[in-house]
């Protein structure tokens, strides 16, 4: 992830800190998208742990619906399989000890599903918290329709 060059936030609102990223995208290659998620790691590292984290963000990875060994991160509750990218975000949660919200919670498809089109369906956004804060979850799903940001 790297920090937007134009538009960059990092606002304080009664103890929240918001900053809004560029994820890795499409079509970069590998590298790239390498520096994104080490650059996206070093900003969760400068965050103290008595701050509350919450990442909402389209990862262009796919973690599937199995958890197969990132229990802590993901108990098994997503859509679909699992590819590169979204291995690559499993072991940056893993290293930050935070989780996919997304990915904890029984969900019909069309409530894990973040892009359809056609006959072609992904889950991409994840919300991302970290594991000391999971308590203070009760739910999360996708809105049919609705996005967390504009593109």
């Amino acid at each position: 992830m790297r920090e937007m060059d134009k538009g960059y936030h990092d606002n304080r609102v009664r103890g929240t800190q918001v900053r809004q990223l560029e994820p890795p995208q499409t079509g970069e290659t590998n590298e790239e998208k390498e520096m994104s998620m080490e650059n996206f790691e070093r900003i969760i590292h400068d965050i103290p742990g008595s701050e509350k984290v919450l990442v909402g963000a389209d990862f262009t990875g796919h973690v599937g619906k199995r958890s197969d060994g990132y229990q802590r991160v993901h108990v098994g509750k997503g859509y679909a399989q699992r590819n590169t990218e979204g291995e690559r975000v499993l072991e940056c949660a893993e290293s930050l000890d935070m989780a996919f919200v997304n990915t904890f919670y029984q969900k019909k498809d069309e409530h894990l599903i973040t892009y359809k089109s056609g006959q072609h369906a992904t889950q991409i956004d994840y919300m991302m918290i970290r594991r000391a804060d999971m308590k203070s979850v009760r739910n999360c799903k996708a809105i049919p329709g609705e996005a967390v940001v504009i593109q």
